[in-house]
């Protein structure tokens, strides 16, 4: 990585893994069969170029991502005043030893939240009473390899905003606001 902005919107991310800001909380958008969907996500893991979130396997935006890998980011700090739009492509992990180092890495809380009967959204009467699988195996780690990175400033007079792209080493080029 050459560029200090490029350096420093990764280690932003990163420090989203580590402690709350305001970039632990994203926006996720898919493409499903029934258009595009956008819904919050807690990141979880950073490794510059990717980004990883925690998912139940049996939700429709796993389904959508295997059939569409595409998947776009959104995160804003309200202190800092900055909008980060990131582009890229989702996959499953599947690798047995990836999936339990990540899973290892959640409290309780985290755990829980695999625990349902059904993916979030189903309706409750549709939902089985009970459910004899595993947490873990409704856990699914995405990956997300990031392409392109849209950095927007609005601090100061002046806004300015920027794109970076993985195939130019995250060199800024300044755009139109």
């Amino acid at each position: 990585m050459t560029s200090a902005l490029g350096e420093s919107i990764w280690s932003q991310l990163a420090a989203a893994t580590q402690t709350r800001t305001a970039f632990t909380l994203v926006q996720v958008g898919t493409a499903g069969p029934d258009g595009p969907q956008v819904r919050a996500m807690i990141l979880r893991a950073v490794t510059a170029p990717h980004l990883f979130l925690a998912t139940d396997r049996r939700t429709p935006k796993v389904a959508a991502l295997l059939a569409d890998p595409r998947i776009a980011i959104t995160g804003w700090d309200p202190d800092q005043q900055v909008q980060l739009r990131l582009r890229g492509t989702a996959e499953l992990v599947e690798d047995p030893t990836t999936l339990a180092q990540a899973w290892a890495s959640f409290g309780p809380g985290t755990r829980a939240l695999f625990t349902a009967p059904a993916p979030a959204g189903t309706p409750l009467s549709a939902a089985p009473g009970r459910d004899d699988a595993e947490p873990v195996e409704r856990f699914g780690w995405l990956r997300v390899r990031v392409t392109e990175i849209d950095h927007l400033d609005l601090a100061g007079p002046e806004q300015r905003r920027h794109l970076l792209r993985q195939e130019d080493d995250w060199d800024p080029v300044p755009i139109v606001p």
